[in-house]
């Protein structure tokens, strides 16, 4: 049985030169479902620490929300974010995220527990084009 996270569409941003080297300094995906659940994915956004702030988050959002909504037709995206990430937290929401619940010591960070929120972000279904005569 293969892997979901090596299927379907996904989106890597970001080459950076710094003194002659290549760094991937942000990455993003987006992870359509299948059979009931083919109305919605999941977008992953990661940003190393030392990029933050300089719209690469922005730019990798866009992106997958375009591809989303006008290529893939998705309905519902959704994500999960560290509740202690307020930039990305306010990211997502200017991009038309809810708080839908939290998860309570979901994720393992330097030996502790912290919560992650769970956001989602919902749409109408795309338009059809109707031949004109």
């Amino acid at each position: 049985m293969s892997h979901p996270l090596l299927h379907g569409p996904r989106l890597l941003v970001g080459c950076v030169h710094e003194e002659g080297a290549e760094k991937i300094v942000a990455y993003g995906g987006l992870m359509p479902r299948t059979r009931r659940a083919a109305h919605v994915g999941e977008i992953f956004l990661l940003v190393h620490d030392d990029y933050t702030g300089r719209g690469y988050g922005t730019c990798i959002l866009q992106a997958l929300l375009d591809l989303a909504d006008n290529w893939l037709g998705l309905r519902r995206v959704e994500l999960e974010v560290n509740t202690d990430n307020a930039p990305a937290i306010h990211l997502y929401i200017r991009h038309g995220f809810e708080l839908e619940g939290t998860k309570r010591g979901d994720a393992l960070r330097d030996g502790v527990l912290i919560d992650t929120h769970i956001m989602g972000r919902l749409r109408e279904a795309p338009v059809r084009q109707t031949p004109t005569s």
